[in-house]
Protein backbone atom coordinates (compact mmCIF):
# COMPACT_ATOMS: atom_id res chain seq x y z
CA UNK A 1 0.00 0.00 0.00
CA UNK A 2 1.39 3.58 -1.08
CA UNK A 3 1.49 6.37 1.80
CA UNK A 4 -0.19 9.46 0.57
CA UNK A 5 1.83 12.55 0.21
CA UNK A 6 0.38 13.84 3.22
CA UNK A 7 1.62 10.63 5.62
CA UNK A 8 4.75 10.81 3.85
CA UNK A 9 5.12 14.48 4.94
CA UNK A 10 4.51 13.41 9.02
CA UNK A 11 6.97 10.77 8.49
CA UNK A 12 9.62 12.94 7.58
CA UNK A 13 8.35 15.70 10.34
CA UNK A 14 8.85 12.63 12.77
CA UNK A 15 12.36 11.37 11.23
CA UNK A 16 13.34 14.94 11.32
CA UNK A 17 11.96 15.27 15.02
CA UNK A 18 14.07 12.12 15.63
CA UNK A 19 16.88 13.17 14.09
CA UNK A 20 17.14 16.46 16.11
CA UNK A 21 16.25 14.77 19.63
CA UNK A 22 19.31 12.57 18.78
CA UNK A 23 21.46 15.61 17.75
CA UNK A 24 20.78 16.99 20.81
CA UNK A 25 21.58 14.10 23.05
CA UNK A 26 25.06 13.71 21.48
CA UNK A 27 25.64 17.75 22.43
CA UNK A 28 24.68 17.17 25.60
CA UNK A 29 26.92 13.88 26.44
CA UNK A 30 30.12 16.16 24.66
CA UNK A 31 29.11 18.33 27.40
CA UNK A 32 28.97 15.92 30.25
CA UNK A 33 32.60 14.77 28.56
CA UNK A 34 34.09 17.78 28.71
CA UNK A 35 34.19 18.86 25.43
CA UNK A 36 32.63 21.55 23.53
CA UNK A 37 30.24 21.53 21.12
CA UNK A 38 31.98 23.61 18.19
CA UNK A 39 29.59 24.51 15.02
CA UNK A 40 32.26 22.23 12.69
CA UNK A 41 30.55 19.41 14.84
CA UNK A 42 26.98 20.27 13.76
CA UNK A 43 28.46 21.23 10.03
CA UNK A 44 30.04 17.98 9.63
CA UNK A 45 27.09 15.77 11.32
CA UNK A 46 24.50 17.05 9.01
CA UNK A 47 26.67 15.98 6.02
CA UNK A 48 26.80 12.74 6.93
CA UNK A 49 23.54 12.09 7.66
CA UNK A 50 22.60 13.10 4.45
CA UNK A 51 24.84 10.90 2.67
CA UNK A 52 23.64 8.06 4.60
CA UNK A 53 20.24 8.71 3.52
CA UNK A 54 21.23 9.08 0.13
CA UNK A 55 23.34 5.84 -0.29
CA UNK A 56 20.24 4.18 1.82
CA UNK A 57 17.70 5.48 -1.07
CA UNK A 58 20.04 4.12 -3.34
CA UNK A 59 20.42 0.86 -2.21
CA UNK A 60 16.49 0.79 -2.30
CA UNK A 61 16.37 1.21 -6.02
CA UNK A 62 19.75 -1.07 -6.57
CA UNK A 63 18.72 -4.47 -6.28
CA UNK A 64 22.45 -5.56 -6.83
CA UNK A 65 24.45 -2.92 -4.78
CA UNK A 66 25.06 -3.62 -0.62
CA UNK A 67 26.17 -1.12 1.45
CA UNK A 68 29.75 -1.35 2.16
CA UNK A 69 31.50 0.29 4.85
CA UNK A 70 32.76 4.22 4.80
CA UNK A 71 35.61 5.58 3.66
CA UNK A 72 36.90 9.31 4.78
CA UNK A 73 37.62 12.32 3.64
CA UNK A 74 38.55 16.00 4.84
CA UNK A 75 37.19 18.80 4.00
CA UNK A 76 38.67 22.02 4.66
CA UNK A 77 36.16 25.30 5.33
CA UNK A 78 36.92 28.30 6.94
CA UNK A 79 35.13 26.97 9.79
CA UNK A 80 37.95 24.15 10.15
CA UNK A 81 37.87 20.52 8.87
CA UNK A 82 35.27 18.82 8.69
CA UNK A 83 35.74 14.69 8.79
CA UNK A 84 32.94 13.04 6.51
CA UNK A 85 32.35 9.74 5.93
CA UNK A 86 31.77 9.11 2.71
CA UNK A 87 29.16 5.84 2.02
CA UNK A 88 30.33 3.48 -0.13
CA UNK A 89 28.46 0.50 -1.86
CA UNK A 90 29.48 -3.12 -3.23
CA UNK A 91 28.69 -4.39 -6.64
CA UNK A 92 26.41 -2.68 -9.31
CA UNK A 93 26.17 0.84 -10.31
CA UNK A 94 28.84 3.29 -8.90
CA UNK A 95 27.37 5.63 -6.47
CA UNK A 96 28.88 9.07 -5.30
CA UNK A 97 26.86 11.07 -3.02
CA UNK A 98 25.63 14.22 -4.70
CA UNK A 99 25.99 16.72 -1.84
CA UNK A 100 30.14 16.00 -2.58
CA UNK A 101 31.84 18.74 -4.52
CA UNK A 102 33.53 17.36 -7.65
CA UNK A 103 36.33 15.13 -7.22
CA UNK A 104 39.62 16.59 -6.86
CA UNK A 105 38.58 20.15 -6.27
CA UNK A 106 38.44 22.73 -3.42
CA UNK A 107 35.39 23.97 -2.11
CA UNK A 108 34.89 27.27 -2.40
CA UNK A 109 32.91 29.64 -0.66
CA UNK A 110 29.40 28.58 -2.39
CA UNK A 111 29.72 25.31 -1.08
CA UNK A 112 30.27 26.63 2.22
CA UNK A 113 27.51 28.92 2.26
CA UNK A 114 25.45 26.05 1.32
CA UNK A 115 25.91 23.85 4.14
CA UNK A 116 25.41 26.49 6.43
CA UNK A 117 22.15 27.44 4.88
CA UNK A 118 21.20 24.02 4.74
CA UNK A 119 21.69 23.34 8.35
CA UNK A 120 20.22 27.22 9.59
CA UNK A 121 16.71 25.83 7.66
CA UNK A 122 16.37 22.39 8.98
CA UNK A 123 17.24 20.74 6.26
CA UNK A 124 18.56 17.04 7.93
Amino acid sequence: MRKSGKEKTVSGIEECSQWLDKMVDEIYERIEKGKHPSFSFLLETLPNKLMDRERERFLGLSEDSQANGFYTRQLNLSLGKLNLRVPRVRHGKVFRPAILPARWKRVDKDYEQLLLAMLSNGYS
